[in-house]
């Protein structure tokens, strides 16, 4: 662990010699036990055990306010304690350590070992003893400096049942509360695309500032078995790894795509399996005296103080992606997409498209996939953070961010890159790009339910030259089904790309789309040169405005 080559040498010969000892039968590497939010902070944001550069930058959340509706919200855990009791209802406090909402509307109620206060940790517990000061706890979330909006759906009963409001509802409080993030851990046992899909995909196309994050489902490894609503065009959709060392590795519990109209499901996938997180308790409750006393895998304590509790699923993995997505925005509204230091750009505030196309962008392949290969049990690939934003002194990459760009029927955007050929870069690195655009509903039951078709295509220029052409999604011709367009491929000092958007086929007179472009190559600057054949200017856009049918239906958690 200390990393010194004389030590780890000395230690190897060491267990070499020792295994030949005619009284040793076997010998094995000696795990320790530690937190497993902790253990999805590192695998997000380097996946190098124990480092996470964006907690050492200071991007812990900080300033975010993340919605999520589950069954219930322990708020006497010292993850969530504040120094007076809430109001509940529709308003919101910003002024509160930690909940500055909690919408009752089923009730006020969390069982023992609940799924909402564990998913809630997950994003953004943070351990206080006394509701103001607070310390390192030994389940401190993934966004563990930003606060929760809560909407209470769980019935009193022992399914863990859901009543599930229509999207305004659902969505209207914590947005109004100043969330860009609602987290949805749970789902139904509709695989097509339905009414609650439809309403979803309606609600965020009228509130482009938002978006929501959703479980895939714990169906695996049966194909198709993406429950609604992860199978909303709009959401992103979040399947499940193993934790720690199984990284690259999918959960064999986490449910596959594709949708049912065949679009690729789930988006992104992150730790899922045996992730330690809040454990709600009928009594104020909070850390064991020591971390050997924590909980085992898939399973809580009986202490009544200790409010700690192991769980596993999608329902863990949508957490931990909706806590890196508040470390994003506190990026850009910082401004550290300059250069990878804070304020080197001004403050920037993204739309729910450009926030799913940058965790898009960075994702890694899995184990035995290729850097450009996209599916249905992975989708894009495990979220990493080192790979998706530029950080100063810790990764190389460069990146462009555009937001809000229009496109018209038949018009084509172009943008224009190089990677840098100067003496700081002399090895090959990737370009990776990814389009996203938030599509009006489909209709229920639609056998094809993308309305507007957007065409992303890269040419890239070689130095001798020659030009190969890209299409989207691994495939060699353009895609037509999706909404979430990525081309990715492995460049050379002094190329240049040529990266175009085309409005394929539009359901309304123009389309808003976003688009995240990131490169790295030695310590290079990225140089963008970009331009639209349609005029479309930056932050140019119409918000419209849809009404929502609310609509009442019986959902179950994702455990």
């Amino acid at each position: 662990q200390n990393r010194n080559p004389s030590a780890s040498l000395c230690f190897n010969l060491f267990t070499f010699a020792l295994a030949y000892a005619p009284e040793v039968c076997y010998i094995e590497r000696r795990v320790e036990f530690e937190t497993a939010n902790l253990e999805a902070a590192w695998v997000t944001q380097s996946s190098i055990p124990r480092e996470t550069p964006f907690y050492q930058s200071g991007l812990t959340g900080l300033n975010q306010i993340v919605s999520v509706s589950d069954t219930g919200l322990d708020l006497q855990s010292c993850y969530f304690r504040d120094t007076e009791g809430i109001t509940y209802g529709r308003g919101s406090d910003p002024s509160r350590r930690k909940v500055v909402q909690y919408f009752d509307f089923v009730n006020r109620n969390e069982v023992r070992d609940g799924h909402g206060s564990h998913v809630a940790g997950t994003i953004a517990g943070q351990r206080s003893d006394d509701g103001v000061s607070v310390s390192d706890g030994f389940v401190d979330g993934i966004a563990y400096n930003a606060k929760l909006a809560f909407v209470d759906i769980g019935l009193d009963d022992a399914s863990a049942s859901l009543r599930v409001p229509g999207a305004r509802t659902l969505m209207d409080p914590g947005r109004n509360a100043g969330a860009k993030i609602h987290s949805a851990s749970w789902g139904s046992s509709s695989v097509t695309y339905n009414t609650m899909d439809e309403a979803i995909d309606e609600y965020l196309y009228a509130n482009k500032d938002f978006l929501m994050i959703v479980a895939a489902g714990n169906e695996g490894p049966v194909d198709r078995t993406i429950r609604s609503p992860a199978g909303a065009k709009n959401v992103l959709t979040v399947g499940a790894t193993q934790n720690e060392f199984g990284l690259g590795r999918l959960a064999s519990f986490s449910s596959r795509g594709p949708s049912f109209d065949g679009r690729i499901k789930p988006d992104v996938v992150a730790p899922g399996q045996t992730v330690l997180s809040v454990g709600s308790r009928d009594n104020p409750s909070c850390d064991p005296e020591s971390e050997s006393d924590l909980p085992g895998g898939g399973q809580g304590t009986r202490d009544d103080n200790v409010g700690i509790l192991s769980l596993q699923g999608t329902s863990m993995a949508t957490p931990v992606v909706s806590g890196v997505g508040a470390q994003i925005l506190q990026y850009f509204d910082e401004g550290w997409y300059g250069n990878g230091t804070k304020g080197s750009a001004p403050a920037m505030d993204l739309s729910g498209a450009l926030l799913k196309a940058i965790i898009i962008n960075g994702a890694r392949p899995l184990n035995g996939y290729t850097i450009s290969q996209v599916d249905s049990k992975q989708g894009f690939g495990r979220v990493s953070l080192i790979d998706t934003l530029p950080l100063k002194g810790t990764n190389d990459l460069s990146g462009d961010f555009l937001d809000y760009q229009i496109v018209m029927q038949g018009d084509v955007d172009v943008y224009n890159y190089n990677i840098s050929s100067s003496e700081d870069c002399t090895s090959d690195a990737e370009f990776s790009v990814t389009l996203v655009w938030t599509d009006q509903p489909g209709n229920t039951a639609c056998q094809k339910c993308l309305r507007t078709n957007l065409d992303l295509f890269v040419v890239q220029t070689k130095t001798d030259g020659s030009k190969v052409n890209h299409y989207p999604n691994g495939k060699d011709k353009a895609d037509d089904l999706n909404n979430v367009e990525r081309i990715r491929f492995t460049s050379a000092p002094g190329e240049s790309f040529e990266a175009s958007v085309r409005g394929a086929f539009l359901s309304n007179t123009f389309q808003t789309y976003a688009l995240a472009v990131v490169s790295g190559c030695g310590n290079h600057r990225l140089e963008e040169g970009y331009g639209s054949s349609a005029g479309a200017k930056m932050g140019s856009f119409h918000v419209i405005t849809l009404s929502l049918v609310a609509f009442v239906t019986t959902m179950v958690v994702w455990n």
